[in-house]
C-alpha cells in the first residue's frame, strides 16, 4: 500500500504546479491589461483635444469659404490664414513667398485663434494648437 500512496502524492504535486502556473499567468494578464487600458484622465484629455480640433477645423473651413474677394488683397476663395509664429493669436501677414521658394519656415506655427474669432483653444495638455498651411492654400498677396 505504501507504493500506491507514493504514486498518488507525485501526481498531486504536478497538478499543484500546473494550478500555480495558471494562476500566475492570469495575474500577469490582469496586470498587463490594467496597464494598457486608458484611465479616465487620459480619456478626458483626448476628449478635450478632439473638441478643440473640431472647433478649429470648423473655423478654418468657415474662414476659407467666406473670404471677400477684393482686388486690394487679392485673396482667393479657399485661402487659409498664415500661422501665428509669435504666439499672439493673430495670423502673420506673410508665410513665405508665393512661389514657395523663400520663407517656408513661417508656414508652421500656432493656430491664429484671434484672427479666426475663436477663444484661446488648447489641447488636453493645455497647449495651444499647432497649425501648418500648405503653400498651395496659404493667404499671400497675389496679382489680381
Amino acid at each position: 500500500m505504501t507504493r500506491k500512496h507514493t504514486q498518488r502524492r507525485t501526481k498531486q504535486h504536478g497538478a499543484a504546479i500546473l494550478l500555480l502556473m495558471v494562476t500566475l499567468l492570469l495575474g500577469a494578464a490582469a496586470i498587463f491589461y490594467g496597464l494598457i487600458t486608458a484611465t479616465p484622465p487620459e480619456i478626458e484629455r483626448d476628449r478635450k483635444t478632439a473638441e478643440a480640433l473640431s472647433i478649429a477645423k470648423a473655423a478654418l473651413i468657415g474662414h476659407a469659404t467666406t473670404l471677400a474677394l477684393t482686388s486690394a488683397t487679392a485673396i482667393r476663395l479657399g485661402d487659409l490664414p498664415c500661422p501665428d509664429t509669435n504666439d499672439d493669436g493673430i495670423a502673420e501677414g506673410s508665410c513665405g513667398s508665393g512661389d514657395g521658394t523663400t520663407g517656408q519656415t513661417s508656414r508652421i506655427g500656432r493656430l491664429p485663434w484671434k484672427t479666426l474669432g475663436l477663444p484661446d483653444l488648447r489641447d488636453g495638455d493645455g497647449e495651444r494648437l499647432w497649425y501648418a498651411v500648405s503653400n498651395n492654400f496659404k493667404n499671400n498677396t497675389r496679382a489680381s
